[in-house]
């Protein structure tokens, strides 16, 4: 019943979002120099799994997920990420900002003083409905395929261009989502061409003129 539920009221929205949903690519640091070497700075500290500066770059006001979005202390944040971790290297926040990173780009909030990442996440907190319901799929490129079964070799029924379509739950999401077109057809998609639009995402603020780390996670 529940996943009956989920598919009607993905069809109620199928046109509208498989028609005009968008989500092109932006990447706005590069309008702020400072911002730039900081999300450079991180990646080098990511890839390096470097702790210290993870620890040295979050804001006053950090952000968890639990049971929900959780505001906490510098201390809780360290504290989430890595007291549960065998070492320091094996945290989650690692893979967390490698997925951020490999997805890329990012935009700002309306007042420049916070900024979204990856692109994908950019205007989450904007009026706009596609950031703000579950079971919708953006697509990360300009030629993404669509199958018309389940299968890598499957004939190809159309090419999607940053599309936000829907999914229905209703087929092994680790492997295939299955997804409703704008003729209400259903097909296809690789989980690797996709990303749901409330996923992983980060979010950076600048404090007394340096930016720092608010949040990294999937609240979803």
């Amino acid at each position: 019943m529940k996943h009956l539920l989920s598919f009607l009221f993905l069809l109620i929205y199928t046109t509208a979002y498989a028609q005009i949903g968008k989500v092109y690519p932006k990447d706005e640091s590069l309008n702020d120099p400072s911002l730039m070497q900081f999300i450079t700075d991180l990646k080098v500290a990511v890839q390096e799994k470097d702790r210290a500066f993870i620890e040295r770059s979050l804001a006053s006001k950090t952000y968890t997920t639990n049971e929900g979005l959780d505001q906490t202390t510098k201390e809780g944040f360290m504290k989430y990420y890595f007291s549960t971790a065998p070492n320091e290297k094996e945290s989650g926040i690692w893979s967390t900002f490698e997925f951020i990173f490999k997805i890329g780009g990012g935009g700002f909030s309306k007042d420049q003083n916070e900024y979204y990442l990856p692109y994908t996440s950019a205007n989450i907190y904007e009026d706009n409905d596609m950031f703000d319901s579950f079971g919708l799929l953006i697509a990360l490129s300009d030629s993404t395929p669509v199958y018309e079964k389940p299968e890598q070799g499957s004939k190809i029924v159309k090419f999607l261009s940053y599309d936000v379509v829907p999914e229905t739950y209703e087929w092994d999401r680790y492997t295939w989502y299955q997804v409703i077109l704008a003729n209400d057809d259903t097909a296809y998609v690789n989980p690797k061409d996709f990303i749901p639009t409330l996923s992983i995402r980060a979010g950076l603020i600048k404090e007394d003129g340096l930016w720092k780390i608010q949040y990294a996670d999937g609240f979803d």
